[in-house]
C-alpha cells in the first residue's frame, strides 16, 4: 500500500505511507544521501529483518521536502490471528527508528505521527522514545494539535554497561562474589578443553542457533530466532562468538553488531540442559567483554536488557512509553473496559492488555 498524505502543518512536507516490503526496499535508492553515512541498523533491509511476519505488518513513513527525501520514520502494526489491528508501534530508544536530517526531524516526525493517525488509519500509536530526547514534547504538541489522546510511562527496556579501558579494570568493577565466578567458571571451562571462537562464519552460527534451541533452559520461539538472525544478517559490523567443546560442539553463541565505539548484543543461546552448573552464559560473555574492550569499545548495550550477575552492573537506558490514541468512542470505551479487568487477567493475557492500557509491568512491546 502506497498512499500519499499531504502536509497541514507546513506545505513543502509531505508524507507517504509505505506498507510494501519492495517499496521500501526502494527507500535505500530513493533516500540514498540521507542514509549514505548513517550505519546499517538505519538502513529498510535492516529495519524489515526487524519485523517478525507472524506478529507484525510494516508500516513506514517517508517524508520530502520539496521532492527530496528529508526523513523515514520506521514503524510496524501489530497482527492478531495475522489480520491488523490497528495498533502501530516503533521502539526508539537506540535512534533506529528515525532517520532525519538535523534540521528537519521535528518536522518528520511530526509529519509521521499526523500519517499514522490520520483519519481512517490506526486506532492507536504506541511509541517507546529517550527520556531525555527532543521526541516527548513534539509528540505532545502534535497530540493536542490532533485532538489524540495521550499518556506515558517511563520503561527500560535496553541496558547498557560501560566498558573501561581494560579487562582486568572491567573485573575489579565486579563485586568479590561475582568477580570471583567469572575467574572460577573461566578455568574451569578452559581445563577442560573448551574454547572460545571469537568470530563465528554466519553461515555455522546460524545452525548453532537451531541446534541450541532445545538445548536452552528457556523456551525459544522460532519466529523470535528467525528474526534475530535476519537482523543479524542485515548489519555490516557483526559480532559473532561462540563456545565451542573439544568435539567442535557449541556450547553458547551469542550475536550483535558494532557501531563507532558501542556495542549491542542482540542474540544469545546455551546449551543450559548438557551444561547446567557450568555458568557458560557467564564465561562466553567474559570472553565477550574481554574481546570488545581490546577492540576499543567503551559500551555494551543489551538489546532489551540482561539478567544476573551483569544486571547489577547495568544502567537501563531512561525511556517512556508513549500511548496515542484516536478519540473515537469505541475505542475510547474498549480501552476503558481493559483497563478495568486487566490486572484480574491470567498473566497473557495481561501482557495482551499492555497493548490496549499503560500497564507498567508489562512495557516492553516487542
Amino acid at each position: 500500500m502506497l498512499g500519499q498524505v499531504a502536509s497541514k502543518i507546513s506545505a513543502p512536507y509531505a508524507a507517504t505511507l509505505i506498507s510494501g516490503a519492495s517499496e521500501i526496499k526502494e527507500l535505500a535508492i530513493r533516500a540514498g544521501p540521507l542514509l549514505a553515512e548513517r550505519p546499517s541498523t538505519c538502513h529498510p533491509e535492516f529495519y524489515l529483518a526487524s519485523v517478525s511476519e507472524k506478529y507484525w505488518a510494516p508500516r513506514t513513513v517517508q517524508v520530502t521536502c520539496d521532492q527530496r527525501v528529508v526523513g523515514i520514520v520506521y514503524a510496524k502494526e501489530r497482527l492478531l490471528a495475522g489480520r491488523p489491528t490497528g495498533i502501530i508501534y516503533a521502539d526508539g530508544i537506540l535512534g533506529m527508528h528515525l532517520i532525519a536530517e538535523p534540521a528537519h526531524r521535528e518536522k518528520v516526525l511530526s509529519e509521521a505521527i499526523s500519517c499514522l493517525l490520520g483519519p481512517g488509519r490506526a486506532r492507536a500509536l504506541r511509541l517507546l522514545i529517550r527520556q531525555d530526547g527532543f521526541e516527548h514534547k513534539t509528540i505532545s504538541r502534535i497530540a493536542s494539535s490532533m485532538e489524540v489522546e495521550m499518556a506515558s510511562i517511563q520503561i527500560q527496556k535496553h541496558s547498557r554497561l560501560a566498558l573501561p579501558s581494560s579487562y582486568e579494570d572491567f573485573l575489579n568493577s565486579l563485586g568479590a562474589r561475582t568477580r570471583r565466578n567469572f575467574r572460577y567458571y573461566r578455568r574451569r571451562f578452559e581445563a577442560r578443553g573448551h574454547h572460545f571462537v571469537g568470530r563465528v562464519p554466519f553461515e555455522s552460527f546460524c545452525a548453532a542457533a537451531w541446534q541450541l534451541r532445545k538445548k536452552s533452559a528457556i523456551d525459544a520461539d522460532a519466529s523470535a530466532i528467525r528474526r534475530s538472525l535476519n537482523m543479524l544478517s542485515a548489519v555490516s559490523e557483526r559480532v559473532l562468538v561462540g563456545l565451542q567443546a573439544p568435539d567442535g560442539k557449541w556450547l553458547s553463541i551469542a550475536g550483535g553488531w558494532c557501531e563507532n565505539s558501542t556495542a549491542t548484543l542482540l542474540f544469545q543461546m546455551n546449551n543450559d540442559r548438557e551444561y547446567q552448573g557450568d555458568s557458560i552464559s557467564q564465561v562466553l560473555r567474559s570472553y565477550l567483554v574481554e574481546e570488545l574492550i581490546a577492540s576499543g569499545i567503551h559500551d555494551l548495550i543489551f538489546w532489551s536488557g540482561t539478567s544476573a550477575p551483569l544486571a547489577r552492573y547495568t544502567r537501563g537506558i531512561p525511556a517512556v512509553a508513549v500511548y496515542l490514541d484516536s478519540p473515537a468512542a469505541s475505542w475510547r470505551l474498549f480501552r476503558m473496559l481493559v483497563a478495568s479487568v486487566a490486572f484480574r487477567l491470567p498473566r497473557r493475557l495481561m501482557k495482551f492488555g499492555m497493548w490496549i492500557t499503560p500497564l507498567r509491568e508489562y512495557s516492553n512491546f516487542d
